[in-house]
């Protein structure tokens, strides 16, 4: 990969799609660019930078003569919480597809050990116990509930206590897009699935055990299968984006920080294909 012309690109399209945004209602806007600490945060997640300090010291360190207005680290840090909002919008503008079929899930995202939980003091506002049952354990924290297309690309993403039934976010989650959404078990609910019935939103889940499921068993095995694509994506963000493990005080700061790793996850996807 070229880092100076994948800087450039990234630079544009970010660019581009932040001319239509309102970014401030009031106050000056900072010397570093909005698009320009975007686009720092996406390359530096996409070299192993994954942090925001690591990703300030990364820039200031190989590519000040690239960023000239980068001030200090703490005006750095407080501009990229300020742009949570802005980052989430652009997941969506950037990437949303017309793909008729969609893939929806809930990824955990413990905030300190089960055994510290008591003695935690971030984001007390929003965490909390929830169950993880690919790995079978307890975990305190929040739940990222992410919907991808066929191509691995995340479309949208939200945040929520750990506690909080995935029925919960299904309209949320479902609201930017039609057709077909695949989901697992905990998105049953004859009630909400009809209502997104009338908006051109099919929801197909594979049925609990004490559930009767006349659909064909090829449908059921599609179902199953096209569901593991999210599989895929939790493990990049984990593996490669180290998302389990962000760091952060606030419920704003640490959605801001999650929303970069997105964005440099669905790059790094785009880079694929």
């Amino acid at each position: 990969m070229n880092i100076e012309r994948f800087i450039i690109e990234i630079y544009c399209c970010i660019e581009e799609k932040l001319r239509g945004i309102k970014l401030r209602s009031r106050g000056f806007a900072p010397k570093l660019t909005d698009a320009e600490l975007i686009t720092m945060e996406i390359v530096g997640h996409l070299t192993h930078q994954n942090c925001t300090e690591w990703i300030y010291n990364y820039f200031k360190t190989h590519w000040q003569d690239w960023f000239p207005k980068l001030g200090s680290r703490a005006n750095f840090m407080k501009q990229s919480y300020n742009l949570s909002l802005v980052k989430q919008r652009l997941i969506t503008d950037i990437f949303a597809t017309n793909s008729i079929l969609h893939i929806i899930d809930g990824l955990p995202l413990p905030i300190c050990k089960y055994a510290r939980s008591n003695r935690c003091r971030s984001m007390q506002d929003m965490a909390s116990y929830g169950y993880c049952a690919a790995k079978d354990e307890h975990y305190y924290g929040l739940k990222s509930h992410i919907m991808i297309d066929t191509k691995n690309l995340i479309t949208f993403v939200t945040l929520t206590s750990a506690s909080t039934d995935e029925r919960e976010v299904l309209h949320n989650l479902c609201g930017t897009v039609s057709g077909h959404v695949l989901g697992d078990k905990g998105y049953i609910s004859q009630e909400k699935q009809a209502i997104l019935k009338k908006n051109n939103i099919e929801i197909h889940t594979l049925k609990r055990q004490n559930m009767q499921d006349n659909r064909s068993r090829n449908s059921r095995k599609f179902i199953s299968k096209t569901r593991k694509l999210i599989e895929t994506t939790f493990s990049i963000l984990t593996e490669t984006f180290d998302i389990a493990h962000t760091k952060a005080r606030s419920v704003h700061s640490y959605a801001s920080k999650i929303a970069s790793k997105i964005l440099a996850y669905n790059f790094k996807i785009l880079l694929k294909s």
